[in-house]
């Protein structure tokens, strides 16, 4: 199994080493760090008194930090225990636990269920807090299954199930695998994993036959059927590597960047890592300034655009006070909008509308709150992401509140009114 940037996963002869990163618990890694991932042992470290560690899961390869342990850093799943509503991810806190939404209450996703239930789609294909399906029954996605199952092509079947030579496709989820053996070729085929020794090559000649082609051919389908935020990262590996050697290092990077329209040079005081919400973009959340004789402000930059001048040679520190500051606008903002601060966006929805909500998935807003009689909704973000997010909406949406926001709308849709008028008049003169 070739792991080099996670391309080649048809070659699965392992080293020893390969297959089993060693892992060690410490007490010498720096007091704010908690996991430290390095090429042969990942480090663990517990965190000091009234903090907790924040890797980001959903790239493990990331080191992680220690970060003050306050109960609004982030909402809690149903059944977790809760001090009062705002705690909760339901923003209902019952008897001291965060209570989901009940059996055949309107969801967005399977996280806003009581424990038992998952969001999945009624007879009337609205989303609902529903029964998981049972092994052996059609699917839609793996929510939709049994904890110890995952839909595979529409019919949820168990992890871990099937043998040699079935096809157990492992792009259906990221973490889990259907095959026994816990792998599978480049078109889902289960195949065994072995260990050789440290002094054979990998036996390529056995797999692919002298047949470069059917080499290539590997190559390029598997790396095709990623997911664009991990082409991304294989494509743009020098940068990201530049961008963790600078983390690491604790260095500047000198950035260039459109703002306004015009090309700036930005001074960017690298932070972490981390995906968007809908986990299709990867962005650097940074301090940055164009001056570094000003203080940097929190900031983000999309690293599929990221042009680096060079690193500097100057190291900075991040205060306990500014790290806390970046970690609570991660906790309340998407990463792709963590220069603005988040507002209460008051809004009606047509039904057409909700369901359009419920499948555009990229940069999608958190929702607060709903008032299902009326129609009327509540989100928290930021008037650019609502804007960004909800314009196309049309006719499907209004804007309540904030006014500015309203008013923001009225003028983009009146001036698209304005072009076609324009020209109709032209037309009719």
């Amino acid at each position: 199994f070739h792991e080099e940037n996670d391309i080649m996963k048809t070659k699965i002869n392992l080293t020893k080493e390969e297959a089993c990163q060693k892992i060690e618990c410490t007490s010498s890694l720096p007091k704010d760090t908690c996991i430290k991932v390095m090429s042969s042992v990942s480090m663990f470290q517990e965190c000091p008194s009234g903090q907790r560690c924040s890797p980001e899961f959903d790239d493990p390869i990331l080191d992680a930090n220690c970060i003050d342990h306050k109960e609004n850093n982030f909402k809690r799943l149903p059944s977790l225990p809760c001090e009062k509503n705002e705690d909760c991810l339901s923003g209902i806190c019952q008897n001291k636990y965060c209570l989901g939404k009940l059996f055949e209450e309107t969801c967005i996703s399977a996280s806003d269920c009581e424990y038992g239930y998952t969001c999945r789609k009624d007879l009337n294909n609205e989303y609902k807090c529903l029964e998981p399906i049972t092994t052996g029954n059609k699917c839609e996605m793996d929510t939709d299954c049994v904890h110890e199952s995952g839909c595979l092509d529409h019919i949820c079947t168990q992890y871990f199930s099937l043998e040699n030579n079935q096809k157990g496709n492992y792009i259906s989820n990221q973490n889990l695998s259907f095959c026994k053996s816990g792998y599978s070729d480049f078109i889902g085929i289960c195949q065994n994993l072995s260990l050789i020794n440290e002094t054979n090559e990998c036996n390529e000649e056995i797999y692919y036959n002298q047949k470069p082609a059917k080499y290539l051919r590997s190559i390029i389908e598997e790396y095709c059927s990623l997911p664009f935020i991990k082409r991304e990262k294989i494509y743009r590996k020098p940068v990201f590597d530049q961008v963790q050697n600078a983390i690491k290092d604790k260095r500047i990077l000198k950035v260039q960047a459109k703002l306004y329209n015009k090309e700036q040079i930005f001074y960017v005081y690298p932070y972490k890592i981390i995906s968007d919400s809908s986990h299709s973009q990867y962005y650097l959340a940074c301090y940055s300034t164009m001056d570094q004789k000003v203080d940097p402000i929190i900031a983000s930059f999309s690293m599929a655009r990221l042009n680096i001048k060079y690193t500097m040679q100057k190291n900075f520190h991040l205060s306990r006070i500014k790290v806390n500051n970046i970690d609570k606008a991660l906790s309340m903002n998407s990463a792709s909008y963590l220069i603005s601060k988040p507002e209460q966006i008051r809004l009606k929805l047509t039904k057409k509308g909700y369901q359009t909500y419920l499948t555009k998935l990229f940069s999608r807003p958190e929702l607060s709150s709903e008032d299902k009689k009326n129609n009327i909704y509540t989100f928290s973000c930021s008037p650019l992401q609502a804007y960004n997010y909800f314009f196309s909406f049309g006719r499907e949406v209004e804007i309540l509140e904030p006014e500015s926001l309203r008013n923001k709308f009225i003028k983009g849709y009146s001036h698209a009114f304005n072009v076609y008028r324009d020209k109709d008049n032209s037309k009719n003169s």
